[in-house]
């Protein structure tokens, strides 16, 4: 079964529309999307690879959470906490989404719900595109 079948079956079609949306916005940008095959259920991980590594984003399961990746985030700028607090603050301005500060070494989740609402895809969205930013500006900076 795939993974838009599994989410759709568990979920229904809205939590698809969404994972689709994060999916195709991953793939627009040149991002690499790792399939995660676990023993109860599916996930994709979108991934900036560049010189220093893997860089993790967030994930999104079939059991219709979001995980944002901060635990896994370990590249300049987001080795910080500094760049982690002010993605974390970008996100919460979503309703719904709790990120406190105690979750910015972790792997916060969440249900793919908020994100349906109006507008919060897009500021979801934003927050990763300003992200990949960041990321993109440390590296020339290592030049």
């Amino acid at each position: 079964m795939s993974f838009f079948d599994e989410l759709r079956e568990k979920r229904g079609e809205q939590e698809v529309a969404v994972a689709r949306r994060l999916l195709e916005w991953a793939k627009a940008r040149g991002l690499r999307i790792w399939w995660g095959q676990g023993e109860g259920d599916g996930s994709f991980f979108p991934m900036y690879d560049n010189r220093s590594g893997k860089n993790f984003l967030f994930s999104v399961w079939t059991y219709r959470r979001v995980e944002v990746q901060f635990q896994r985030m370990r590249r300049p700028p987001f080795d910080g906490e500094l760049a982690r607090k002010e993605l974390a603050a970008r996100l919460s301005t979503i309703e719904g989404v709790p990120l406190p500060e105690t979750a910015l070494r972790k792997r916060p989740t969440f249900n793919l719900g908020p994100i349906i609402q109006p507008g919060a895809s897009d500021r979801f969205l934003d927050a990763f595109d300003w992200m990949l930013t960041e990321i993109k500006q440390a590296e020339q900076n290592e030049d």
